[in-house]
């Protein structure tokens, strides 16, 4: 079993004290309530990548592969229920998982983005269905490295493999007038 290099506890030594604030996504918590409160939270809060981005070194491709197994290995993934959905700054996640309180696929999604953003790696939020009944209901962020965009998700193989095929999807990239994203083909 592979474990990453990189430790929660090492990081947290080294971190501000969160403000222990939350966001409930109130609304009707539809998939757009959800889509808007990430992307505003990562408006908010990505800034925090800076705190993070000093344990990620290498290549483009080495820090994605170590953000990918940091938060598989170091990070446990918890389901929030529907009627309870939160928004979190990265910090507070870290700091919430460190003492037991588990991590939603929103959570990886802003801690990966936030730590990508620190490192220059442009990024977008990638929001999926994999039930055709069920709305887009997962969420994760893929990175632009290589010349491709390559995903981001603990709860998928590694970044190295193929996306898990999905029924719905939708790209949402940060409003970030800093960071230019190339594209090609249908994305």
């Amino acid at each position: 079993l592979f474990t990453s290099m990189i430790k929660l506890k090492e990081i947290i030594e080294e971190l501000p004290e969160p403000d222990y604030k939350s966001k409930m996504i109130i609304n009707n918590q539809s998939t757009n309530d959800i889509i808007k409160e990430i992307s505003q939270s990562n408006k908010l809060y990505s800034h925090q990548g800076q705190y993070l981005e000093p344990y990620f070194k290498g290549s483009n491709n080495k820090i994605v592969n170590d953000i990918y197994d940091f938060m598989k290995y170091e990070l446990t993934y918890e389901i929030e229920p529907d009627e309870q959905q939160t928004s979190r700054s990265p910090i507070r996640i870290l700091f919430d998982n460190y003492d037991g309180i588990g991590i939603d696929c929103k959570g990886y999604a802003l801690l990966s983005a936030a730590i990508l953003k620190a490192k220059g790696i442009p990024y977008k939020f990638r929001y999926v269905s994999y039930n055709a009944l069920k709305p887009l209901h997962h969420v994760y962020t893929m990175a632009y490295i290589n010349n491709e965009w390559v995903h981001i998700d603990p709860l998928q193989k590694s970044p190295d493999n193929y996306e898990k095929k999905y029924i719905f999807v939708k790209d949402v990239k940060p409003k970030n007038k800093n960071m230019l994203v190339r594209m090609s083909g249908i994305g």
